[in-house]
């Protein structure tokens, strides 16, 4: 990985949480065999790994066996705080932003009402229950996982990991693999058995919340397709599949 697009401490972070999780025993991840943060451009070099991008049909009795444990056990060693909605997602100017964004797309007869679907975000974006977060990978989708030949998932791209809600982290996985959703409930769930003295908010808002979190970035993701990806019709189809995931998920 050459850091020809990437700070010094971009790649330092993703470094220092790579080397972490290799101590959990918990996903598999690539090694980093030698890094130069000093050099011009900064790079690190890994260990390639031979195999196949993960399919979500093909590979998906693996995910729901294999996967979905090695991330919890990532979480879980890495440690689990609990922060409140505020401390995650700014709320202000919520409800304008979302209206903007229905603005821009055809609102599916299936879905909610608008003004309900606006008055349940606004509902979790104000509450005062707490979250669970722990390091994420912050890309966490089957594009971004190999299938070894000897049959491991590796987890790559590890440039945006930091600590996040466990919940949001886990999305991308969950959308690709509806299945992994009630695995990763009954965790989120007997966290908030465990931790009885906290409000902890429910997996369903959590997910829901996660959703509308991208939403609220649309006006960003708008001058990112534009510029990186294919453009307008682009961010509209992901603004429309986001606002679908939002609706099925309540």
């Amino acid at each position: 990985m050459i850091g020809k697009t990437r700070s010094r401490e971009n790649m330092e972070n993703e470094i220092k949480v790579r080397e972490k999780v290799l101590t959990l025993k918990s996903v598999n991840i690539s090694e980093i065999i030698r890094y130069e943060l000093e050099g011009d451009p900064p790079f690190f070099t890994e260990k390639i790994i031979p195999g196949r991008v993960v399919d979500p049909i093909r590979d998906e009795e693996l995910i729901l066996r294999d996967l979905t444990e090695e991330l919890w056990r990532m979480y879980e060693g890495y440690g689990i705080v609990f922060k409140g909605i505020g401390e995650v997602t700014d709320p202000s100017g919520a409800e304008d932003t979302i209206l903007k964004a229905m603005e821009m797309i055809e609102w599916s007869d299936r879905w909610m009402g608008k003004r309900d679907f606006i008055k349940r975000c606004v509902e979790i974006l104000k509450s005062e229950a707490l979250m669970p977060l722990s390091i994420g990978h912050g890309d966490l989708s089957t594009e971004n996982m190999i299938m070894s030949r000897d049959g491991k998932i590796y987890v790559s791209d590890w440039e945006l990991a930091r600590q996040m809600p466990i919940v949001f982290d886990l999305t991308g996985i969950m959308s690709k693999v509806p299945r992994t959703r009630e695995l990763f409930k009954e965790r989120i769930d007997d966290l908030a058995v465990n931790n009885r003295e906290k409000n902890i908010l429910s997996f369903q808002d959590q997910h829901f919340l996660s959703v509308i979190t991208v939403i609220l970035q649309w006006e960003h993701s708008l001058r990112y397709t534009e510029r990186i990806e294919r453009g307008k019709d682009t961010f509209l189809r992901k603004l429309n599949n986001s606002f679908g995931l939002a609706n099925e998920i309540l």
